[in-house]
């Protein structure tokens, strides 16, 4: 860490001072600026890309097998309930969870870095960057598992009731906390650096990283939280990706078919709506002639026209 500093110190001796000479210092700022924003670009054309494919691998596939999911998933599944997630879950998966991804990866960044900077001018932090992390975890734990359940609810009703119960609520219990540990971290940072008696300036250095520390520990918990709710949209788009099939069969009709001339033939066929049901039609054997309307006739009425 010595060797560190002095090659830095070196470095920076080798400029001329600010007060004679400020444009090699506005250089480099220009420098680091230019260079934060390359690496931005790239970030973000990268994850781009990988949004891009991604998404459309997923709907191809998720389209596919609900193309070919059994008649019983249509007779027990809501068409209101289809199209929420064809739209709204698939959304959030190809947009939402990826910039959360992407902020989330941001903050831990930001969250090592300040207390590395605080850890090496007082080492005692290390103890108590711990303890208030463990703070910030219980509390969010608590937090946690009410808001999946209530984002499920929401997700399969969309009633906004539910939406607003989940947000005025459960946002406010987890809000007033976090910020009221932040509060209380701030506070101690400082009894902290004026207790171990570093100088002025190392002081107002501390309080500067100390407050990213805990701005970044309270908005990782949230974006993190967010990040688990919109994986109850993943859960949604994945159980679809696994929706029982419908046999394909092997028969090759040829291009005229259908066609008036052909009957439809029925030997000993028993039809029921699903395997723990009891028969619709049990062992019936007809011919319908080709070009006729034939109509079956239920117990309660119903008529099914072929």
């Amino acid at each position: 860490m010595a060797h560190h500093t002095v090659h830095v110190n070196g470095l920076l001796d080798r400029l001329p001072s600010p007060e004679t000479d400020i444009m090699p210092w506005l250089y480099g700022f220009l420098i680091l600026a230019i260079a934060q924003a390359v690496m931005f670009l790239f970030s973000e054309g990268f994850m781009l890309v990988i949004i891009y494919t991604a998404g459309r691998q997923m709907f191809e596939a998720v389209l596919s097998r609900i193309s070919g999911a059994t008649f019983r998933f249509y007779d027990v599944t809501p068409v209101g309930r289809l199209m929420n997630r064809m739209t709204s879950d698939i959304g959030t998966v190809d947009g939402d969870i990826s910039q959360q991804l992407e902020e989330v990866a941001w903050l831990v960044i930001t969250w090592t870095a300040s207390i590395v900077v605080i850890a090496s001018v007082t080492p005692v932090f290390l103890i108590f960057s711990a303890i208030l992390t463990a703070a910030f975890v219980l509390v969010f734990l608590r937090f946690l598992p009410t808001s999946q359940s209530l984002r499920r609810l929401e997700m399969i009703s969309l009633s906004p009731l539910m939406s607003n119960f989940g947000t005025l609520s459960l946002q406010a219990w987890l809000m007033y906390r976090l910020d009221a540990l932040s509060a209380c971290s701030t506070f101690l940072i400082t009894l902290l650096a004026l207790y171990t008696g570093v100088s002025p300036g190392l002081t107002a250095f501390v309080l500067i990283a100390a407050s990213q520390f805990v701005s970044s520990t309270h908005r990782l918990c949230k974006r993190y939280g967010k990040l688990q709710m919109d994986f109850v949209s993943v859960e949604r788009v994945v159980e679809l990706l696994h929706l029982e099939q419908e046999p394909q069969g092997n028969v090759d009709p040829p291009a005229w078919w259908p066609s008036y001339t052909g009957d439809i033939v029925f030997d000993n066929v028993t039809i029921r709506y699903a395997q723990h049901l009891d028969p619709a039609l049990s062992d019936i054997s007809v011919r319908i002639p080709g070009g006729s309307t034939t109509a079956l006739l239920g117990r309660t009425g119903d008529i099914m026209q072929l």
